[in-house]
């Protein structure tokens, strides 16, 4: 499985609907997104609490003197966002101002939804029950956003358990969630956790590291073990086929369209 982080940054800005889109045309399974909360109390895709690097706030601010004065996310309503554009790829200095609005978590839900996993970060944002729920419920969208990973660090495997109940209940599915792993010391830990209560059996580690594979060999057959290749070094081509060939089954990369044409080349042309 690929993960698209941000989108399709490489060809659209990070965390816009756009990227989004280009993501699924790619053929990705799972989208990453970073949520942040407006002023006003809506969800939106940021990755910084700021707005420097990602956004022409600058620029526009210089036109209007009625914005915010600081570039903090949360001091700006979801109309004046509206006024900014974001900048393409990774955004900071150099970076093109792109024709991309900043998009709610909901318009991101209508445009994914049965059509593509979406993962949250950043969850110290936002509250699942009263934020994300009510979306979840208005888009039927329980099999398309996945509980975040970071909740069987926060919550606990028991509380985590029943969210995934209380989703089942509620939509007649299990929701897709990736037991976070700390460290390849914890592997055991959360594997044992996972039998015990049921969940998905999805391991979900830090970025690739070689010496680390062999400590995973004993849960490749049974767990499908998710590793990032974030780092420039390791989303490559190259990588890819040796992550591939180790046993690793979600690789989470900053270049979806490069990652799911090895993909189809390898598993859908050649075959």
């Amino acid at each position: 499985m690929s993960v698209a982080h941000r989108g399709d940054h490489k060809n659209y800005p990070e965390n816009s609907i756009e990227g989004c889109l280009s993501a699924i045309l790619a053929g990705a399974d799972i989208v990453e997104v970073d949520v942040a909360k407006t002023k006003d109390g809506v969800l939106i895709l940021m990755h910084d609490d700021s707005l420097t690097r990602t956004t022409n706030v600058a620029t526009v601010r210089k036109s209007n003197s009625n914005l915010p004065e600081t570039n903090n996310v949360s001091d700006w309503t979801l109309e004046q966002l509206s006024q900014l554009k974001l900048l393409n790829g990774n955004g900071g200095s150099g970076a093109t101002v792109s024709n991309c609005s900043i998009p709610t978590l909901e318009d991101v839900i209508k445009v994914c939804n049965n059509r593509v996993f979406i993962t949250l970060d950043k969850m110290e944002r936002f509250d699942w029950t009263t934020d994300i729920m009510p979306l979840l419920a208005k888009h039927e969208a329980y099999r398309t956003v996945m509980l975040p990973y970071t909740y069987t660090d926060s919550l606990g495997f028991y509380d985590t358990n029943k969210l995934m109940d209380e989703i089942e209940q509620l939509s007649g599915y299990q929701s897709a969630l990736m037991s976070r792993v700390g460290s390849t010391d914890d592997l055991l830990t959360v594997a044992l956790q996972i039998r015990l209560y049921s969940l998905p059996k999805v391991l979900r580690c830090g970025e690739y590291n070689a010496t680390d594979t062999t400590k995973y060999n004993s849960y490749f057959g049974d767990y499908r073990i998710h590793i990032e290749c974030l780092e420039t070094s390791n989303d490559t081509l190259d990588i890819w086929r040796q992550i591939d060939n180790e046993g690793y089954g979600i690789i989470v990369t900053n270049d979806i369209c490069g990652l799911t044409k090895y993909i189809e080349d390898t598993y859908v042309t050649n075959n």
